[in-house]
């Protein structure tokens, strides 16, 4: 079980698409490279959600973490903001 992000890099927002067959909501996490949380919510299991990049954050590479009560999966993010 995995996670697909797209569009990556993103601009703005990007989907979250878990592959998994569980019913249950899922936490995820937006996280820079030194491990801060920048943003987290619950997203509803297998459906695809639309998140919005948190205001301030700038291009670059961050972590989107997605947790179940059975795992855990991290996938990096790439961020281009247009000026």
């Amino acid at each position: 079980e995995t996670f697909e992000l797209y569009p990556n890099p993103a601009n703005g927002f990007f989907n979250i698409n878990p592959s998994t067959n569980q019913e249950s909501n899922l936490n995820y996490r937006i996280l820079n490279l030194q491990g801060k949380v920048l943003s987290q919510n619950i997203i509803p299991g297998r459906t695809v959600s639309h998140i919005v990049l948190p205001q301030g954050m700038t291009s670059g590479l961050y972590v989107v973490e997605i947790q179940s009560a059975n795992y855990t999966y991290r996938q990096k993010l790439i961020v281009l903001k247009s000026e």
